[in-house]
């Protein structure tokens, strides 16, 4: 079933479970939040919000997959000085359920 996700920057990362996580963007373009779709259900019901920082402008959230492809990574940085970055690392065979 194709799936349209509007309101993304592109970034992806897949897991090992046919699924894969999305940043979904603020109307400034900042990534604010990231989400989990499960290939095969619909959207954006069955979506599942993974991370949060609509609330805070002055950060931004991005999703990419390691070279392995083994392991997900949730980059959350600040978009004024002092600039700083945290990275949330995750299995990709981990399931949320």
């Amino acid at each position: 079933m194709p799936v349209l996700i509007l309101n993304t920057d592109g970034q992806v990362a897949f897991d090992k479970l046919a699924g894969f996580y999305y940043t979904q963007v603020d109307s400034a373009g900042r990534g604010s939040q990231v989400f989990r779709h499960q290939v095969g259900t619909p959207h954006p019901e069955s979506d599942i919000l993974v991370y949060d920082e609509s609330a805070n402008p002055d950060y931004t959230v991005s999703v990419e997959n390691s070279l392995s492809k083994d392991l997900i990574m949730l980059n959350v940085r600040t978009m004024i000085e002092p600039y700083c970055n945290e990275v949330w690392i995750r299995n990709a065979d981990y399931d949320l359920d």
